[in-house]
């Protein structure tokens, strides 16, 4: 892992970004929201008008989401933590 990544934090820095989480035990399915939480068993996502929890055995991808039109995504965090 580069230095510039480590420093970043990710996804410990996209924390009040938007992100869409793809899980883990389905490759077709995935969850788009505000990134509220990262801590050692998994993440908070607000999507909408819930606030859910996922383990981090539930998650199989985080990426930052970008506005249709905004900047293309460079970076996704797999769950290697």
């Amino acid at each position: 892992m580069s230095e510039t990544m480590s420093e970043k934090g990710i996804p410990e820095a996209w924390v009040g970004q938007r992100v869409r989480v793809g899980h883990a035990h389905s490759a077709s399915t995935h969850t788009d929201g505000v990134l509220l939480g990262v801590g050692d068993r998994g993440i908070v996502v607000e999507g909408g008008e819930l606030v859910r929890f996922y383990p981090w055995t539930s998650v199989g991808s985080i990426e930052k989401a970008y506005e249709e039109g905004g900047e293309v995504p460079g970076v996704q965090a797999s769950r290697a933590w």
